[in-house]
């Protein structure tokens, strides 16, 4: 087994993690603990799955080009997903859809073969509401700590890839937050990379200065980017006031710039350019003809994205920094996406996927908890049943 990759057995092979904290989260020892670890980042969620964007802007153009149908055959791989909603969702009927937007650590990027597994460092949750012409776009943080389905153990949710690749990871989302997952798009950070190149570049205003592996950035300079600038943009966050959730905002701005150019003339020139890169780093469930069916019918809902964070407080477990979702976080997640997908919420006791941190769930699952409270940072052993165990604090 890759040692960089999570253990089979449970928790105790979880690689070298990084902190996720809210901004009310980090201070003092977690700060500075927290500026020591640097490690390659892993790849842009959505990002990259904007892949699935360009081919939704190109599917009706490239129908007149044969080789269309051959390059696809490579991106199109159906999931066994488990069943939440209770019909199936129809394109054609021109209903609210969720897409979960996967960034895969796996490529010559990552230095990592497909075949020697991966994990999902990057999450979205897409929902594209044509009716009302708007669309959200929620990040969750990758060291989530939950229940991997179909692998029976507590781990971080980027693990979920690395054992049953994107179907394992569809249904370990499903269940943490009780919503449906109707489609997804999984691509590598080289896709990432290649997309942007392919398309020219995408234009952005950096919101703070910051230098990361030799590229460097200004507050308020607006630039276009390459791929090698718009993976650097959006992968670091150790120097960010916000943490995770600062890169999470670069990455969705990255996601909205692609989405733009790729509507382009020059985007649509360089098809064969898309194709080659999405054919190699990209893979959806979305057949061709739903593609086409999103690019005629809910192309406008992607016009306004409304941008959604998950909310998590920082903790250790096994002596690894992840993150903690309380019960009412995931209440107003699952709520707030469900609303958008004009589906029925759940009520507060349907809520039964977070998990029980004795310390964290006192102060943070109660309906009118102060989630800006400070709560320390604590530390856990998970046992053999999946409980946490508080051993004390850091």
């Amino acid at each position: 087994m890759n040692p960089e990759q999570p253990n089979k057995g449970g928790s105790q092979g979880h690689r070298e993690a990084s902190r996720d904290v809210s901004p009310a989260q980090r201070s003092g020892k977690k700060q500075a603990n927290q500026s020591k670890k640097k490690r390659k980042h892993g790849c842009l969620t959505g990002l990259l799955i904007v892949g699935a964007v360009l081919a939704i802007v190109l599917a009706v153009v490239l129908k007149v080009f044969g080789d269309v149908d051959v390059a696809y055959d490579d991106i199109y791989q159906t999931v066994n997903k488990n069943k939440v909603r209770d019909e199936d969702v129809d394109l054609s009927q021109v209903k609210p859809i969720s897409i979960l937007l996967m960034g895969v650590d796996y490529g010559e990027e990552e230095n990592r073969p497909k075949s020697s597994g991966g994990r999902a460092d990057s999450l979205m949750i897409l929902t594209l509401d044509p009716k009302n012409g708007n669309s959200t776009l929620t990040s969750i943080p990758r060291d989530v700590l939950t229940e991997i389905v179909g692998h029976g153990t507590l781990e971080k949710i980027n693990h979920s890839y690395a054992y049953g690749e994107s179907e394992m990871t569809i249904n370990t989302v499903q269940h943490l937050f009780d919503i449906p997952i109707d489609y997804y798009v999984e691509v590598s950070m080289d896709g990432m990379k290649g997309i942007v190149d392919a398309i020219g570049g995408v234009e952005i205003t950096s919101p703070l200065t910051f230098d990361f592996e030799g590229h460097h950035f200004n507050e308020g300079e607006k630039r276009t980017l390459n791929g090698d600038d718009a993976l650097a943009f959006s992968r670091m966050r150790y120097t960010d006031p916000e943490g995770d959730y600062g890169r999470q905002k670069r990455q969705q701005m990255v996601i909205k710039a692609m989405m733009k150019k790729a509507v382009s003339m020059d985007s649509i020139a360089n098809y064969q350019s898309v194709l080659d890169t999405l054919s190699e780093n990209m893979r959806t469930n979305l057949s061709f003809d739903d593609l086409v069916d999103l690019q005629t019918k809910y192309s406008k809902a992607a016009d306004h994205i409304e941008r959604n964070n998950v909310y998590a407080h920082g903790m250790n477990t096994d002596g690894q920094d992840s993150i903690y979702v309380s019960k009412q976080e995931i209440y107003r997640v699952s709520n707030y996406i469900r609303k958008h997908l004009g589906i029925d919420e759940v009520s507060y006791d349907d809520i039964t996927s977070n998990i029980y941190a004795p310390g964290l769930s006192e102060q943070f699952d109660p309906l009118d908890a102060d989630e800006t409270a400070e709560a320390g940072y604590p530390m856990y052993q998970i046992d053999e049943n999946s409980n946490l165990i508080l051993i004390g604090y850091q």
